[in-house]
């Protein structure tokens, strides 16, 4: 009877809990169901992390919170232009260390609409162009990830 999980966060110094964004749940099922989650945030230093459990009757249960203190700097977004973007857009990235990069598109629903895989690139600066044709004008996540870490940047897909 899982519906999905809401994923909030707040900052150090706040009262208040903002939602991040909520994955949707697997129901009811005997096999064992992973999920995962990717802060569309900056800066996810010194945040509080809880997930709040929901059920398809409504009810709902909260997790521990998780003080997340600092996430190291494997890599960093610098930013994708053009920001709206109508047919193409490039998001540039650096890289501290080589390996592999994966970079995705979500939508708002985080549904993966494009990916590309680079088993490996080199330590520095790099730059990666999406093919926007045929995608809905809204807002999308570009999300780079690594084997260990994981950074994103927002993309606006105007017409």
């Amino acid at each position: 009877n899982n519906a999905g999980f809401e994923v909030q966060y707040r900052r150090e110094h706040e009262d208040s809990w903002s939602t991040a964004g909520f994955i949707r749940g697997s129901g009811t099922c005997r096999e064992k169901s992973e999920y995962s989650y990717a802060f569309m945030l900056n800066d996810v230093a010194g945040l509080f992390v809880r997930v709040r459990q929901i059920d398809t009757d409504g009810s709902s249960h909260f997790s521990p919170e998780v003080y997340v203190a600092s996430v190291p700097a494997r890599f960093k977004v610098i930013g994708s232009f053009p920001n709206p973007a109508k047919e193409h857009s490039t998001v540039e990235f650096m890289m501290q260390e080589a390996g592999p990069v994966t970079v995705s598109l979500r939508n708002a629903l985080g549904a993966e609409v494009i990916r590309k895989d680079y088993p490996f690139l080199e330590h520095g600066t790099h730059s990666v162009s999406m093919n926007l044709e045929g995608l809905a004008p809204g807002l999308y996540h570009c999300i780079l990830s690594t084997r260990d870490a994981a950074a994103g940047t927002p993309v606006l897909v105007v017409h």
